[in-house]
């Protein structure tokens, strides 16, 4: 639901408008909506499928895309967390 009203604005911006600034602000507002247990790299690659169609005829939306795919790859590169050690192996 909040996909769909991102994605409208975004396609009826007026051309005066910074076409930029608005896709990263409804890319934040997007992502700051997920739930919590949910894959980020799977929601962003759900929105773009969703978001590619009108991504041809705007370009609000053509960079919100970018955002989403940029996101994607951001997910692959996170390494896995790991435990260092602690105060355990500071004291040894």
């Amino acid at each position: 639901m909040m996909l769909s009203g991102i994605l409208l604005a975004l396609r009826d911006l007026p051309p005066e408008a910074d076409g930029q600034v608005a896709a990263r602000m409804g890319f934040l507002e997007w992502l700051m909506t997920l739930p919590e247990d949910c894959s980020e790299a799977a929601a962003a690659q759900a929105a773009e499928c969703r978001a590619a169609p009108l991504a041809a005829t705007s370009p609000s939306v053509a960079l919100f895309c970018d955002h989403l795919r940029a996101l994607q790859h951001c997910a692959d590169d996170l390494p896995a967390p790991a435990r260092r050690g602690g105060a355990g192996r500071r004291r040894s």
